[in-house]
């Protein structure tokens, strides 16, 4: 199964849950786009889980979904094209004030595929954000509440969560020099790579505790506030991360 369609497969198959079925839309179109061009997500309440391609073109997988025909029209994606970028917002209908009991349900999710060498940048109130194997000259993500992946980025990286949990994983080592920047103010960072390669990371956490699992027998394994760690000589990727009130831990993928 290629990866476009495992994505979709994994998208369209969810729980119903046993208190009532929610209304949804699903669309699914395509979009030319040159090979280093640029795509932007915007996203309130949902899921984006962004994934690479060798296709010169961005394939975009809409789901809305609310509890009232009414609510689920009131959600939409604009789409727009200016030049090598684009552009895709959300827009949801204003939720009731107070203590009313008037429907406040809808989501959007989507999955995009965009071509591999493209600039991303992705931002989310509230959900799961992923982007996975992007090439380009820059990645940005943010997510506000939830939980953010990003796996196997060969690129200028920055990802900033407000509260939930952020996992950097790699399952390989290119010969490539990038750097890496991560902010989190409430959560943990879970860095996960391989023993291979090499990797300069300076870790700092406010309040909470730094791991290397990959330490040397004459390094520290655990230290409070700041830690530095080098594998296999440095001078590759350089990550900086930054949890204010959270852990850090730096996990070897086998």
């Amino acid at each position: 199964m290629n990866k476009s369609l495992g994505a979709v497969t994994l998208f369209v198959c969810f729980c119903v849950c046993a208190s009532g079925v929610p209304l949804e839309e699903i669309s699914d179109k395509i979009y030319p786009l040159t090979a280093n061009g640029s795509v932007s997500v915007r996203n309130g309440e949902g899921i984006i889980y962004i994934y690479s391609w060798m296709e010169n073109s961005v394939r975009v997988i809409e789901r809305k979904r609310a509890y009232t025909p009414e609510r689920l029209k009131g959600i939409s994606a604009e789409v727009s094209i200016n030049g090598d970028s684009i552009r895709i917002g959300t827009s949801f209908p204003p939720k009731p004030q107070g203590l009313s009991l008037a429907d406040r349900s809808g989501t959007m999710d989507y999955v995009i595929f965009v071509p591999q060498k493209a600039s991303v940048s992705a931002e989310l109130t509230t959900g799961e954000l992923i982007i996975d194997g992007v090439y380009g000259h820059t990645v940005d993500a943010r997510l506000t509440n939830g939980r953010m992946i990003m796996q196997n980025c060969f690129a200028d990286t920055h990802a900033n969560v407000g509260a939930g949990g952020l996992y950097i994983i790699y399952g390989w080592w290119e010969a490539r020099r990038f750097s890496f920047s991560a902010d989190i103010a409430r959560g943990h960072v879970n860095v996960i790579i391989p023993s291979s390669g090499m990797w300069e990371i300076d870790g700092e956490s406010g309040d909470g505790k730094i791991s290397n699992q990959l330490a040397r027998e004459s390094d520290p394994k655990d230290r409070m506030g700041k830690m530095r760690v080098t594998i296999g000589g440095g001078d590759g990727v350089e990550f900086k991360l930054h949890a204010s009130h959270g852990n850090i831990a730096i996990l070897k993928n086998e």
